[in-house]
C-alpha cells in the first residue's frame, strides 16, 4: 500500500516506555518514548511562546512569591501596584485610591485667606505638618485653589486632585479648624476646565438641619425664601431707602431717612415729597 509504514515492531515499541513518558517523533525514523519537556521548579530564563505570527516573552526574571503576593497584610488591605516593577504592597485603601471619585479624602484644614503655598504653617488655628492635606480655597489667583499636601518646601497638589477630571464637582470634608472644622465644601470646577488656569471656586455645602453662618454670601433668585428670622435679634445693619428701608437704625434717623421733619417751625426749603409734622 502506498505510503505504508513498517509496523512490525509496534508491539515492542509500545511496551518500552516508562510512566510519564510520551511517544515522540524524531522527524525521521521510528518514534521514541521520551519525558515531556516543560518548565520545572528552579528553571530560569525567558519563556517565549510563538504562534500566529506573534511572539510573547515573559521577561527573564525570577518569578518569586513576593512578585505575586505580599506578606504581613492586615485584614481588609489590598495588594496595590507600586508602578515601578517592584513587588506590590498590601495597602489600606482610601478615597485617594479612587482619584476620579467626586468625594475626596478629607483634608486636615481649610484656608480662610490667601496663603503662601510652601512650608509648614498654621491655618485656621491648626498647626500643619508635612503630609497633611489642605483645602486651599481663598487664593488671590483663584486658579491656584485646590487640595494640596503640606511640605517643608513647595506644596504639591494631592495625587487624587491633580487633574481636571479628578477635581470636577469635587466635595471634601474638613477635619479641624476654628472656622472651617466639620464643614463640607464643594467646587463647580468642570472636566472641560484647565487645572492651574481656570478659576476654581469653593462654597460651603449648607446643612438645612442646623444653623449656618453665611458671611459675605449673595442669595439671588426670585424663588428664594428666608423664613423664621427673628426681627429683633436676627437682622442687623442698615437697610438703605433704595432697598425698601429707612436708611437709619433709630426712629429719629429713620424719619430723616424717609423725609419726615418733626417740629414747630416749617422747613424754609422743604424738598419734594418731604413731610413736615407740626407738633404745635
Amino acid at each position: 500500500m502506498a505510503n505504508s509504514r513498517d509496523l512490525s515492531n509496534l508491539a515492542d515499541m509500545l511496551a518500552d516506555g516508562t510512566s510519564g513518558q510520551v511517544l515522540t517523533s524524531q522527524g525521521t525514523g521510528t518514534p521514541i518514548w521520551a519525558t515531556a519537556g516543560g518548565v520545572a521548579d528552579g528553571d530560569k530564563g525567558d519563556i517565549t511562546v510563538s504562534g500566529s505570527g506573534a511572539t510573547w516573552t515573559i521577561d527573564a526574571q525570577a518569578v518569586t512569591a513576593a512578585k505575586i503576593s505580599g506578606t504581613g497584610s492586615t485584614a481588609g488591605q489590598a495588594l496595590v501596584s507600586t508602578g515601578s516593577g517592584t513587588a506590590p504592597a498590601y495597602t489600606t485603601l482610601t478615597l485617594e485610591n479612587l482619584p476620579d471619585a467626586a468625594f475626596k479624602r478629607s483634608v486636615h484644614a481649610a484656608t480662610t485667606a490667601s496663603i503662601t503655598l510652601s512650608g509648614t504653617q498654621t491655618i485656621d488655628g491648626v498647626a500643619l505638618v508635612a503630609g497633611n492635606r489642605v483645602l486651599v480655597k481663598d487664593q488671590g489667583t483663584a486658579s491656584a485653589n485646590g487640595i494640596y499636601v503640606v511640605a517643608a518646601g513647595a506644596w504639591s497638589r494631592a495625587l487624587d486632585a491633580d487633574s481636571a477630571s479628578e477635581m470636577a464637582g469635587a466635595i471634601v470634608n474638613v477635619d479641624a479648624g476654628t472656622v472651617n472644622g466639620g464643614r463640607l465644601f464643594e467646587t463647580d470646577f468642570k472636566t472641560t476646565d484647565t487645572l492651574g488656569t481656570t478659576a476654581m471656586s469653593w462654597s460651603q455645602v449648607v446643612d438645612t438641619t442646623s444653623t449656618q453662618t453665611l458671611t459675605n454670601k449673595t442669595i439671588s433668585g426670585a424663588s428664594n425664601t428666608i423664613s423664621n428670622v427673628s426681627l429683633t435679634t436676627g437682622v442687623t445693619g442698615t437697610l438703605p431707602l433704595a432697598n425698601g428701608g429707612t436708611g437709619g437704625t433709630t426712629k429719629d434717623t429713620a424719619r430723616v431717612g424717609i423725609g419726615i421733619t418733626v417740629g414747630t417751625t416749617a422747613p424754609a426749603s422743604p424738598a419734594v415729597n418731604d413731610l413736615w409734622v407740626d407738633t404745635n
